[in-house]
């Protein structure tokens, strides 16, 4: 919960028991599953690659059209394969900047839907009840059912 709300993180080393009984049951599909929720759930940074690719491919495209006039002019020329070669980076380089805003509209809307709350209180202090003609305040998000383990014990 701590990395959803934004706080700050810290690794604890730690020495774990020993496994209580036989092997993990988790498949490789399972963990490679896990791995790219947890990269998918916390950044937008893979949405914003296709952005950044497209930006990139786009200025190669744009950085090409001199070389090619230049290279015409000077007579090393391969007819028909430098215009198609720009035209295929520059249409290939929009299609993946609008895949990318598209990826980032998908990617908001996909935090609005997940109902996070937008601030977690604990605890109330020095706060007076408000009267029942006043305003209420929105409800505060219940605490987590899930699950912990054992807690960890530090390395001395």
């Amino acid at each position: 919960m701590t990395v959803w709300v934004g706080y700050m993180q810290a690794a604890v080393p730690y020495q774990r028991d020993p496994r209580y009984a036989g092997e993990t049951k988790y498949t490789i599909s399972k963990m490679v599953r896990f791995s790219l929720d947890a990269i998918s759930s916390f950044s937008h940074r893979p949405l914003q690659l296709a952005t950044l690719l497209g930006f990139m491919i786009s200025t190669l495209a744009f950085i090409a059209i001199p070389v090619v006039v230049v290279l015409r002019i000077l007579g090393s020329y391969l007819p028909g394969f430098s215009a198609l070669t720009i035209v295929v980076l520059l249409l290939g380089g929009i299609e993946l900047i609008a895949i990318g805003i598209i990826g980032e509209y998908v990617g908001r809307i996909y935090d609005e839907v997940k109902g996070r709350p937008l601030y977690l209180v604990r605890a109330k202090r020095n706060i007076p009840e408000l009267d029942s003609t006043e305003a209420s305040l929105p409800p505060v998000a219940e605490r987590s059912r899930v699950e912990t383990s054992k807690p960890i014990r530090p390395l001395d």
